[in-house]
């Protein structure tokens, strides 16, 4: 596994068990301040998708179910962003739209 594998693993992981930088860094070893800058450099690369991609796509993300069932019920996902902030849409909505939106919101 290259390095970017493994912080893209960490700091997947970071975000579905909520831990901060420090914890994550106590428990695997890696330097808070190089968890910090993956995360940025990593941020950065969904914001500005290189010109060799298709500037309509965006970078895969791993979907896992929530502690609430009740959201794949009422037809809804909810979205957590890297900097905390939470989106819930219909799991029908316009992908562009949503695109749109995400890429707004992390630019605030």
């Amino acid at each position: 596994m290259n390095r970017r594998e493994e912080m893209l693993r960490l700091l997947g992981r970071r975000e579905r068990q909520g831990l901060s930088l420090k914890a994550l860094a106590l428990e695997s070893g890696v330097p808070a301040g190089t968890l910090g800058f993956w995360a940025w450099k990593l941020l950065q690369e969904t914001l500005r998708p290189s010109p060799s991609s298709d500037a309509t796509c965006t970078a895969f993300v791993e979907l896992v179910p929530g502690p609430d069932d009740r959201a794949a019920e009422t037809g809804r996902m909810e979205i957590v962003l890297a900097g905390g902030r939470r989106v819930v849409v219909h799991d029908d909505v316009d992908e562009d739209r949503l695109v749109r939106l995400v890429r707004a919101l992390e630019r605030c």
